[in-house]
């Protein structure tokens, strides 16, 4: 977790050895680091710590952020029915595809050989595979 903005971790995902501290009880981690954040490792190994900030929950900042996230498999196989199939949704889909590169072949794979699996899904394989 590095990259522009500090990230919201909730109790049951922070890493262990991070530990939110500070005056308040209620107190949460962001991890990561921020563009504003570039003179301190976002890792210690030495000390083996994660660079963290102990926040009151309704702190706000312009690099304090979250990050969303989806089970790949259940977000595609609900979404690809609703793809159009015309020859630019086509090329979109294969250069995603592309972009998923070899790690997506496995998941992609599995998805089309289910029954009722939409045609956009076999568009997305076949760009992983080139």
């Amino acid at each position: 977790m590095c990259g522009n903005v500090w990230e919201w971790c909730a109790d049951a995902l922070t890493p262990p050895g991070v530990v939110p501290q500070g005056e308040s009880p209620q107190n949460v981690a962001a991890l990561g680091g921020s563009y504003l954040y570039f003179s301190r490792p976002t890792y210690s190994y030495i000390d083996r710590e994660f660079a963290s900030l102990s926040l009151d929950p309704g702190s706000r900042s312009d690099d304090i952020g979250f990050r969303c996230a989806a089970d790949a498999g259940t977000y595609l196989w609900e979404r690809a029915p609703q793809w159009s199939q015309d020859a630019d949704s086509r090329q979109r889909l294969l250069t995603v595809g592309r972009r998923f590169g070899a790690p997506a072949v496995p998941l992609l794979e599995s998805l089309t050989r289910r029954a009722g699996a939409a045609p956009g899904l076999s568009v997305l394989l076949d760009g992983a595979r080139s």
